[in-house]
């Protein structure tokens, strides 16, 4: 009874958690994107909007925090690279499988702030990707409407013929 009601408490805590850490990384990447375009209000005007790195960008960032994270891993714990490698993609994809997991847990409470920063990155990913799915689907819709107007108005055409 003890687990399930702390897993009700902690579960949408560590969520609201992610959110708010996935939140402050999308900010610091636009601080980040925007200054290497050498935009500011004084030369173009307002600043311009940023609407978010591409799924691909965000895909690179995950790839390579995972490999440092992985290789992180692999010299704390001292297991092989392709071990770390699978207990990195496990935990931060949230699948966990718990196959391999570290012996020293109070290492692992240490490297904590590393697993919730992937998470968090992670969860930026999958915003990008659903941003980029929901955009297709937009056009596509679009699209469609447009040759559905077009059809319509072929047809009126012919019968007022």
């Amino acid at each position: 009874l003890v687990s399930i009601l702390y897993g009700g408490l902690a579960a949408p805590l560590l969520a609201v958690l992610i959110g708010q850490i996935s939140s402050i990384l999308h900010s610091l990447l636009a601080i980040i994107v925007l200054a290497s375009k050498g935009t500011s209000e004084d030369k173009h005007g307002p600043a311009e909007q940023f609407t978010g790195l591409s799924a691909t960008s965000m895909l690179t960032i995950l790839a390579s925090y995972a490999l440092c994270g992985s290789l992180l891993f692999s010299l704390v714990f001292l297991w092989d690279i392709t071990d770390s490698l699978y207990f990195v993609f496990s935990t931060l994809s949230t699948v966990g499988f718990g196959d391999i997991v570290p012996e020293d847990s109070l290492i692992f409470l240490m490297l904590g702030g590393y697993i919730l920063i992937g998470l968090s990155v992670y969860s930026l990913w999958q915003e990008s990707v659903v941003a980029n799915i929901e955009l297709q689907l937009e056009e596509m819709s679009s699209r469609l409407e447009s040759h559905k107007l077009e059809a319509d108005r072929r047809n009126i055409k012919e019968h007022s013929q």
